[in-house]
């Protein structure tokens, strides 16, 4: 039954929704914002990133979930998620009254909606099984459960954030990662469920997302617009033509070269960005 699980939940919570009828968005996307590099000491290689939900500007984002069309899915290839003892699997358990005593509790891998810490923080979570990502940094997925908070609380709205390409964007962060590897990546899946800036209720199935090692994510919406002006034109396709055969953040599409493909994908993109 389609969203019935997270529908009744929000409806439980305050939330006036219902199990269908919510407006399906392509206009949600993922992004990582790079926090630093070995931020953590004595445990080898390890790169903090931050993951945001894109959205429009004045949206929100309220519930970060899994059912069983889309899984709510985090997984470090080539690595693990780093896990301090003092930390939690979500922002509620990020104290900063112990960061002073443990100052690596900054650097844990957690998920949220909106907030870094406990600090002014309504999140709640239910239905996940949290053991496999907090014991031992594996993988996290849940196809019945979510994090969420309900409409009055202002941790849900879209801030402005830059990515790992420098390109600003609104968004509401939704995890903080710290991969421990020498060049690990992370990939996922996500239903997420918010409201556009009339109040309409939206949901967004980002079926994949792929973050590299660098924080380049191939889920951002209108990925062909590099210069990041809300419009794919000229200034984009001589930004790649300048780095044609390299390049990261002009990879759109994702299979490590700078070519002709990546050229036919701007040419497909011309004009605005959706708004």
């Amino acid at each position: 039954m389609r969203l019935l699980f997270i529908s009744m939940t929000l409806a439980a919570c305050g939330v006036t929704t219902s199990a269908v009828g919510f407006d399906t968005t392509t206009e949600i996307g993922i992004a990582a914002e790079v926090v630093g590099t070995d931020l953590v000491p004595d445990i080898g290689a390890n790169r903090t990133f931050r993951i945001w939900a894109v959205t429009p500007e004045g949206w929100r984002i309220e519930a970060v979930a899994g059912n069983s069309e889309v899984s709510m899915r985090f997984e470090v290839i080539g690595g693990t998620f780093y896990q301090n003892s003092y930390g939690g699997a979500t922002s509620q358990q990020i104290n900063t009254a112990f960061f002073a005593l443990a100052p690596e509790l900054e650097w844990d891998s957690y998920l949220t909606i909106g907030s870094l810490t406990n600090s002014d923080n309504d999140l709640n979570d239910i239905g996940i099984d949290w053991a496999a990502f907090e014991d031992s940094g594996n993988l996290l997925e849940a196809d019945n459960g979510m994090l969420f908070v309900t409409i009055e609380h202002p941790q849900g709205d879209a801030t402005t954030f830059a990515d790992a390409c420098g390109r600003s964007h609104p968004g509401v962060l939704i995890a903080q990662l710290t991969l421990l590897g020498d060049a690990p990546s992370l990939e996922g899946s996500v239903f997420l469920q918010g409201r556009n800036d009339l109040g309409v209720v939206l949901e967004a199935h980002i079926t994949s997302f792929a973050i590299d090692a660098n924080g380049v994510s191939d889920a951002l919406p209108c990925a062909a617009d590099i210069t990041d002006d809300g419009q794919v034109n000229v200034t984009d396709l001589l930004h790649l033509l300048e780095h044609w055969y390299e390049g990261a953040c002009e990879d759109l599409t994702h299979d490590a070269i700078i070519d002709v493909e990546d050229v036919l994908l701007i040419l497909d993109s011309w004009g605005a960005c959706p708004v």
